[in-house]
């Protein structure tokens, strides 16, 4: 080839390329996995994770309530900080902790309910959004959220996680911790 870069070597750097892409995407996932199963050996509450993004869920709409509307970079940052961590919980609540309350537990109407809050708290996301977006106040759509995931998250920490504390066995346990990491890597 006239630049100096054979078919060949353009094969082999092409598959690099892709073989950098997959492993990006792939590999979090994985460790996380074995974090969490190690996590779990260790004697670590797997449901300890949900609770803490829960807190902090709540401190980010704390921060967020106390902003003005000049304040657009601020507002944006905590958008994106409360977005990303709401779309990782709730991943793993929605493809791990539900269907286990569904299943396990036998709670089928209060699985059901909490994906149904989690569709509204998501509602309530893109309305936050598109206030940040339009320059206007959020306060009354933050507020609502903030109430929303108090209930949502009370209820889960008194009555729900212990349930599924209580109908998991070790070997569930340890698979619960690794599931739940496994979902929250996948939110990049």
């Amino acid at each position: 080839m006239a630049n100096g870069i054979s078919g060949r070597n353009l094969a082999v750097m092409a598959s690099g390329v892709a073989l950098g892409v997959a492993s990006s995407r792939l590999l979090p996932p994985l460790l996380a996995q074995t974090f969490g199963d190690v996590r779990s050996r260790m004697g670590k509450d797997p449901l300890e994770r949900l609770t803490q993004d829960h807190r902090h869920i709540l401190s980010v709409l704390q921060q967020m309530e106390g902003t003005s509307v000049d304040e657009l970079a601020r507002r944006a940052r905590l958008f994106l900080s409360l977005k990303r961590t709401f779309a990782k919980h709730a991943m793993a609540e929605e493809d791990v902790v539900y269907p286990l309350l569904h299943d396990e537990v036998r709670d089928v109407e209060q699985s059901k309910r909490l994906y149904a809050e989690h569709g509204e708290m998501k509602i309530l996301l893109f309305e936050i959004e598109q206030a940040l977006m339009e320059r206007r106040s959020w306060n009354e759509q933050v507020r609502s959220l903030r109430s929303m995931v108090e209930r949502h998250a009370r209820e889960e920490e008194d009555v729900e996680f212990p349930k599924l504390r209580q109908a998991l066995d070790m070997r569930r346990t340890r698979r619960l911790s690794s599931q739940v990491r496994r979902e929250e890597a996948l939110v990049l």
